[in-house]
């Protein structure tokens, strides 16, 4: 009975192959749960309390403040449509939902990535490898982004394999975040490193 619903959900939701629908929750679901969980950043009065003293320091200024708030609105509502455009149902059924949503995703994406462009000066410490390695993911997103969209008309598959490319560089952001907590607890637990 579970591998027949598991199935029956599937095929509503239009996937051919059976591990799709499990990738699709299961990434798919680390994004969004990504995104709603940063959500929080969302009310500006409490974007203090969620930062550490240094960062806020610099990221509470008049220039870096408004690109926070906007990179945070706009990447959260991006990763979530971005979920959207990789179901099968609304892709084929309803194109131009999956068209509109996928220009608002990439739009959202974009200026949110050149709003956390202005934040990465200051961002995590400021060091200079925090600045390139948030600069070099940025421009991939972008890129894979306009890629996508030079292929929508030319070629589906090319466009697919874009896209994909650019949510994943975008979930890449989860996997930094996951990597600095548990460097930053291991480093705290030795107590021999200083900066």
């Amino acid at each position: 009975p579970r591998g027949s619903m598991y199935l029956s959900v599937s095929w509503i939701l239009g996937f051919k192959e059976t591990y799709s629908l499990l990738n699709c929750f299961v990434w798919g679901g680390a994004l969004v749960g990504f995104c709603l969980a940063r959500s929080i950043a969302m009310n500006p009065g409490r974007t203090a309390d969620m930062m550490p003293a240094g960062e806020w320091f610099w990221l509470s200024r008049s220039i870096y403040r408004p690109s926070l708030l906007i990179h945070v609105y706009l990447s959260t509502f991006g990763g979530i449509g971005a979920l959207l455009q990789f179901m099968p149902v609304i892709r084929r059924r309803k194109i131009i939902l999956h068209r509109l949503n996928g220009y608002g995703v990439l739009t959202c994406l974009i200026v949110g990535n050149i709003c956390g462009a202005i934040v990465a000066r200051r961002s995590f410490g400021g060091e200079l490898n925090v600045q390139s390695g948030y600069y070099a993911m940025g421009l991939m997103i972008v890129v894979s982004g306009i890629m996508g969209i030079v292929y929508v008309k030319r070629d589906t598959r090319r466009h697919r394999k874009w896209m994909m490319r650019m949510v994943v560089y975008f979930g890449a952001a989860i996997s930094a975040r996951l990597i600095t907590l548990a460097a930053a607890s291991i480093i705290t637990i030795i107590g021999t490193y200083y900066t």
